[in-house]
């Protein structure tokens, strides 16, 4: 199994991206001097490290009163680098509007006081892209001359039932939206960049046991701080009557989750009834899904 969103493997990635990007010595010294905090308390987004799955608990628990009003221009200036790491790691972790807001907010702020760096606009920027933010996440780039590709424009989104970004034959940019119809769907969440969900993948598409599923099947996409064009193309030239389809946060179908990959959700009329996680019961748990479908239908 991938986690999608493991708080340690996040801060580690985190921190390998400010050494990248804080190659200079005084930009390094005055980097480290920020995330130091040489006061006694902890910093916020450390013990959020060594919290696990508590990360987004404690930093609900811990953060000031003056960032829940999106006040942060009264937030002392020592602690806004820390609440903007914190926040981009809950946001990271539990994607939603109120750490959205909250991150802005805290930009916007040290932009205007000039605290902000390329590591504040470039975290900005994934956590629009994350949200599906396009339009904001481009005028980000422009503003603050972000090394990153313009990202496309977006559809908008109509209605209430669960929606997905997804790409026609010439990489234009559509909505699918999956109604609540009667009949059996698998959801399978999957990640081009995930081993396991590589090899779970070849084993369904290659296997000829497993051909029965194929008109059942929608791979999902995770949201993530890239826009994964390219893999989506990919993916769809590979596998054109399964097309990959990409999360938008907040329209997922009710009772599926995009924490980890591989895993396979059986969906009947529109609601889950079973899920599969990994690779190690994949044969003999679609084996019952293919007799439960062949029975009731």
């Amino acid at each position: 199994m991938c986690s999608a969103r493991n708080v340690q493997d996040f801060f580690q990635r985190h921190l390998y991206a400010t050494v990248l990007i804080w190659s200079d010595l005084v930009a390094s010294t005055l980097l480290l001097g920020a995330l130091a905090h040489p006061s006694s308390s902890e910093p916020l987004y450390r013990k959020m490290q060594g919290a696990g799955t508590a990360a987004t608990e404690l930093y609900e628990d811990s953060i000031p009163a003056a960032l829940r009003a999106l006040t942060c221009e009264t937030l002392d200036g020592g602690q806004r680098d820390d609440l903007f790491i914190a926040t981009h790691i809950a946001h990271h972790h539990a994607p939603g509007k109120e750490t959205m807001d909250r991150l802005r907010c805290l930009h916007e702020v040290m932009a205007q006081d000039g605290s902000a760096t390329q590591f504040h606009h470039l975290k900005l920027h994934g956590a629009l892209v994350a949200s599906r933010h396009f339009e904001d996440a481009n005028r980000l780039r422009r503003k603050h001359s972000l090394e990153v590709a313009e990202l496309p424009r977006l559809p908008r989104l109509s209605g209430a039932d669960p929606s997905f970004l997804a790409l026609d034959a010439q990489g234009k940019i559509g909505v699918v939206q999956l109604s609540a119809e009667r009949g059996w769907r698998i959801l399978a969440i999957v990640h081009p960049g995930c081993a396991h969900s590589r090899r779970a993948t070849r084993t369904l598409f290659d296997a000829p046991e497993y051909a029965w599923l194929l008109p059942f099947l929608t791979p999902i996409l995770p949201t993530g701080q890239k826009w994964l064009q390219e893999e989506m193309v990919a993916w769809n030239r590979n596998h054109p009557r399964n097309p990959l389809l990409s999360e938008i946060p907040g329209r997922m179908v009710k009772g599926v989750s995009t924490d980890e990959t591989p895993v396979f959700f059986l969906l009947r009329d529109g609601n889950v009834v079973d899920v599969i996680r990994g690779l190690s019961t994949l044969a003999d748990a679609f084996e019952r899904w293919k007799v439960r479908i062949s029975e009731q239908e």
